[in-house]
């Protein structure tokens, strides 16, 4: 295997391990649109209040209350600054990869 492959695969199970879908999923409000009304040649557009996926979860009627517990349980456990240095470390390391795959790009070209 190449080291290449083996650098991206090493990436790979880094955005595994720091799950960036829980940071957005508790932490991150999301406005939701409600409504779209045309008026002419201008749209206008109307959203909810802004809460995250998590909150909406545990307001929604359609799911069930066990569900909702666990849920609560798994909130109660994370901890948002740490998932976020979490994510940030990711990203450094994925664009120092990137960064080095454009330097090794630009030897091989100068080369030929």
């Amino acid at each position: 295997m190449r080291q290449s492959s083996l650098s991206l695969k090493n990436c790979f199970m880094l955005s595994k391990q720091t799950r960036p879908p829980l940071y957005v999923n508790f932490f991150q409000p999301v406005m939701k649109l409600v409504q779209k009304t045309r008026i002419g040649s201008r749209v206008k557009k109307k959203y909810d209040k802004p809460q995250t996926p998590y909150q909406r979860a545990l307001a929604s009627s359609l799911i069930p209350e066990n569900q909702k517990e666990t849920l609560r349980q798994q909130y109660a456990r994370l901890n948002p600054a740490e998932l976020r240095r979490n994510i940030a470390n990711l990203q450094s390391k994925l664009f120092k990869f990137t960064e080095s795959k454009k330097h090794h790009a630009n030897i091989q070209n100068n080369f030929v």
